[in-house]
């Protein structure tokens, strides 16, 4: 484990374990169109930019896309309210029926998947977090809460079905059978590692 990792784990778990979720938002682009597009389907959102989770202590948790090992991986900034952003809508998704059992819930667990790729030509290895020829980013958190858990993966879903990886998007899936099926590598050998 590398002392970025370290840290990486530390923050998730000195800022996120153990704080309730009050509200939930996602920062979507801001379209030309009043229509929502992050509802995939049932059981899977697919967001643009970032989830807002606020806690019961008020702080808020920005979960996005970004290139703390590499882009894109999951990444993570408390803040202290929502900040304004004209070229992001920000829509409210607490009462929605897949957060409303989250809702006042605890978060006890985060298992971080992790992807590795060799397949990258990169200048700055150590800037790119490499160890040999090898990139490992966090592609994937689970979320476990005092009663159910879900997925957030920095992935999109494209319309035709194909599936981008390290993606500059985040998908959230409410079942591991979605996960599974678009063959995220939770289902690999991706030494995943739980904070608790």
């Amino acid at each position: 484990m590398t002392k970025k990792e370290q840290n990486y784990y530390a923050k998730i778990k000195s800022d996120l374990i153990g704080q309730k979720i009050k509200r939930v938002f996602y920062d979507e682009l801001h379209y030309a169109t009043d229509d929502h597009f992050w509802e995939h389907s049932d059981s899977i959102h697919s967001v643009d930019m970032n989830i807002l989770l606020e806690f019961e202590n008020g702080k808020i948790c920005q979960i996005k896309w970004d290139d703390t090992f590499y882009c894109y991986g999951i990444g993570f900034t408390i803040l202290s309210d929502l900040e304004e952003n004209k070229q992001l809508k920000t829509i409210e998704v607490t009462h929605h029926k897949n957060w409303s059992g989250i809702i006042d819930s605890e978060l006890t667990k985060i298992t971080v998947f992790w992807d590795e790729s060799n397949d990258f030509q990169h200048t700055n290895k150590e800037m790119a977090g490499m160890t040999n020829n090898t990139i490992r980013l966090p592609l994937t958190w689970q979320m476990e809460f005092d009663k159910q858990q879900l997925w957030i993966s920095a992935l999109e879903i494209q319309e035709n079905g194909y599936t981008s990886y390290w993606a500059d998007h985040l998908t959230v899936f409410f079942n591991k059978e979605q996960l599974e099926k678009y063959n995220n590598p939770i289902q690999k050998d991706s030494e995943p590692y739980t904070v608790s």
